[in-house]
């Protein structure tokens, strides 16, 4: 099963400085292949699960298309227990940066 740990950059709440927009924690809650850690000063660590790798390009895809996302840093991939997958080709590079 494919596991990346992510930090996304989300806006800030308007009205309490360092906070996470209400808006973008409801979202990124309501995708069930997220879990969700610390939020703090426009980022939220987060935990990407995904049956395959089809699932995970798709998942990852879901939340460069969030409007509440704004940057999107993979610092972990685990793919060890993946045994046989080819890897499509990237159009945009393989970037996972700018949503």
């Amino acid at each position: 099963m494919p596991v990346s740990g992510l930090v996304l950059t989300v806006p800030r709440a308007a009205d309490q400085a360092g906070e996470c927009s209400p808006e973008a924690l409801a979202a990124l809650r309501s995708l069930a292949f997220l879990e969700l850690g610390a939020a703090k000063d426009g980022r939220v660590s987060a935990v990407l699960d995904a049956s395959d790798y089809p699932s995970h390009d798709a998942h990852l895809a879901t939340l460069r298309a969030l409007p509440q996302v704004t940057w999107i840093d993979v610092v972990f991939h685990d793919f060890s227990d993946v045994s046989d997958f080819e890897r499509p080709p990237r159009r945009d590079g393989g970037s996972h940066g700018p949503a």
